[in-house]
């Protein structure tokens, strides 16, 4: 499938907000960075979706990424969150790739009452109901 550094990069409307530092987390420290996008391939299934409930499963119909958003301030936050959901709206598919970009779920914390921390999971999708 696509990198989802490179889906989002590419995809960026820096009409909304000035483009952050995209990373992947499981090589560099989010913390180093003032304004971050940092994305986590998840590995393990049962982290991505439930699968208890499911007849058929393919391990291959998606990508779910854990991904963190940390800024200075929650408005600036909201501005990169806003410009990641019109990229997962418009997202325009790679033939033989992937079809859905997706956003599941997202909450808000903060880290060391410095910085405004939001996690949410982005998945890939292969077709328009993965799994089935």
């Amino acid at each position: 499938m696509t990198d989802i550094i490179d889906i989002i990069t590419d995809n960026w409307d820096t009409d909304i907000v000035a483009l952050p530092s995209i990373i992947n987390g499981l090589i560099l420290n989010r913390r180093f960075y003032g304004r971050v996008i940092s994305t986590e391939l998840i590995d393990i299934l049962d982290e991505t979706e439930g699968v208890t409930g499911r007849r058929f499963f393919d391990s291959e119909s998606h990508d779910g990424y854990d991904t963190f958003i940390e800024a200075a301030s929650k408005s600036d936050a909201k501005l990169i969150i806003k410009a990641l959901k019109k990229i997962c709206s418009t997202y325009t598919p790679v033939a033989g790739e992937e079809n859905i970009l997706q956003w599941v779920g997202g909450s808000w914390s903060n880290f060391n009452d410095v910085r405004i921390k939001f996690k949410f999971i982005l998945i890939i999708r292969k077709s328009g109901i993965a799994s089935y």
